[in-house]
């Protein structure tokens, strides 16, 4: 009788043993997740003003070659950034915010743009890392920094455009290419996150990247269309669209 109760109590111990191995096992297995701190929010945003139509801009030579405007029909676009902070302990040197703002006209023609919108959190960090181009990104990439955010600073971020670039080959007719559009809509997704830490970058998937962050109409502004909270009324007669005052 003994025998036999020595016999199940080894028979338990065993069984135990291996359901604790299990168990460490399948723990140890469970994928890597991503800090708390590396997909929170950075900044607020707001759209202040956006602007797309037919650039005046004539060709020219460039060592010889003849260069045209990569687009015919270029977006011009600011952003509002307001600095939320972070009430976890940031264990980078800098990070970043990145967006994809995408504009769709009636046509069906649509342009991509991405923005990356930064700030350190050690005080010493002084070297912008290289960013890499946005694969979700057809028409441009913009990149701005501000060090030393402190919370709830709002700032104009750095303009976001394809105006300025130049081509050998021939210009696209941007949201022009199936026909003048009648509307142009403008949405705004927060992507995720460039992590810094000294010579190492790392991106961070939003979880909700397809979450939409704001959308609005473009209004039919000239030969263009516009979406303006920048500008007085009494001065949009008189400005150049594509070069706001500021």
């Amino acid at each position: 009788m003994r025998f036999s109760v020595m016999i199940v109590a080894c028979v338990v111990l065993v069984l135990a043993m291996i359901s604790a191995a299990f168990f460490v096992l399948s723990f140890s297995l469970q994928p890597a997740t991503a800090p708390a701190s590396s997909v929170s929010q950075m900044f607020d945003v707001d759209l202040v003003y956006a602007y797309v139509g037919k650039i005046d801009v004539t060709n020219h030579s460039h060592f010889g070659m003849e260069m045209h405007p990569v687009n015919l029909y270029p977006a011009f676009i600011y952003v509002n950034y307001t600095y939320l902070g972070n009430p976890n302990n940031e264990p980078y040197d800098a990070k970043f915010e990145i967006y994809l703002i995408q504009l769709i006209s009636d046509t069906g023609a649509s342009a991509n743009y991405t923005a990356h919108q930064g700030t350190n959190f050690n005080q010493s960090y002084s070297d912008l890392p290289t960013i890499p181009p946005s694969p979700k990104s057809s028409s441009g990439d913009a990149t701005g920094f501000s060090f030393n955010l402190t919370v709830n600073k709002s700032f104009l971020g750095i303009r976001i455009t394809d105006g300025s670039s130049f081509t050998s080959k021939n210009s696209s007719l941007g949201l022009w290419s199936s026909g003048p559009p009648s509307t142009i809509t403008l949405t705004l997704r927060r992507i995720g996150w460039l992590t810094v830490m000294g010579n190492s970058t790392s991106t961070v998937s939003n979880p909700v990247g397809d979450e939409v962050l704001l959308q609005v109409q473009l209004e039919k502004f000239r030969d263009g269309f516009l979406y303006n909270k920048l500008v007085p009324e009494n001065k949009l007669t008189q400005m150049d669209p594509f070069h706001p005052p500021v």
